[in-house]
């Protein structure tokens, strides 16, 4: 199958370097100080998008750190907010890879469509009952078999707003959770369907996008700030729904090996 990211054109690559480029420049010196410093916690941990790939390598940067180090509160955009969730939330990068690879599978059999496979891996990471999925009631949450706990009430999640503004929130349960993950995530016509993702009555009345939209808005990071290193691997597959578990794997231990 033909790498999705090289399908859209010329445009989109100069979009998404511009978005993530120079994340890693103001990276390596904030990296250096805080990992040797003698804290036994990380304040916030900024974690940018980067997408299919990005996402494998950002989960092994943050298992690497939690390893090491406590961190008190993330702040991310896209599939940085999924590495986050993914993390707080302790599942390891085999039943990650399991629920990625069956999305994968869904995709590639007709089962579901492209602009699907965002939605049901976020179903499967929160471990939505089947007959619960879609569902945004606002006095009912989700019954699952992992409960909420505080931890996720730390995770900033940052959006672009219709207004061209981004908007930071954080979810106090699971349902206002995939709300604001379906909208981070939110490309339109590349993981999305429309122009916009629907909002979750708790929040404000405006619909919403991927964050990467206003990323040059967005808050001055002041703790760590993670980025996407200048790797072709990971650079080719930032929009490619179809990574083998091999490749997964190996940005997933790329990201892991870097302290």
């Amino acid at each position: 199958m033909l790498d999705s990211f090289l399908d859209l054109g010329d445009d989109i690559h100069d979009l998404v370097k511009h978005l993530y480029l120079d994340t890693k420049r103001a990276e390596t010196g904030a990296m250096d100080k805080i990992m040797d410093s003698s804290f036994s916690q990380i304040n916030t941990v900024c974690v940018p998008g980067a997408g299919f790939s990005g996402f494998w390598y950002s989960i092994g940067r943050l298992h690497a750190i939690k390893a090491n180090k406590s961190i008190q509160k993330y702040k991310c955009f896209s599939a940085g907010c999924l590495g986050a969730v993914v993390t707080v939330l302790n599942h390891t990068i085999e039943d990650v890879l399991g629920k990625a690879l069956e999305a994968q599978q869904l995709f590639f059999s007709g089962s579901i469509h492209r602009y699907e496979v965002v939605e049901f891996f976020i179903d499967a990471i929160l471990k939505l009952n089947k007959d619960e999925k879609f569902q945004f009631t606002n006095n009912t949450d989700y019954s699952r078999e992992v409960e909420w706990i505080e931890d996720l009430t730390n995770i900033n999640i940052l959006t672009t707003g219709s207004n061209g503004r981004f908007h930071s929130r954080q979810a106090k349960n699971f349902v206002e959770l995939k709300t604001l993950l379906m909208q981070t995530t939110w490309i339109p016509y590349v993981t999305g369907r429309s122009m916009w993702r629907g909002n979750h009555e708790n929040f404000d009345d405006l619909v919403h996008m991927d964050g990467a939209f206003t990323i040059h808005t967005h808050p001055r990071c002041d703790g760590l700030k993670l980025g996407l290193p200048l790797k072709w691997n990971l650079w080719r597959s930032i929009l490619s729904p179809s990574l083998d578990k091999d490749k997964a794997l190996e940005f997933y231990n790329y990201g892991l090996s870097i302290l």
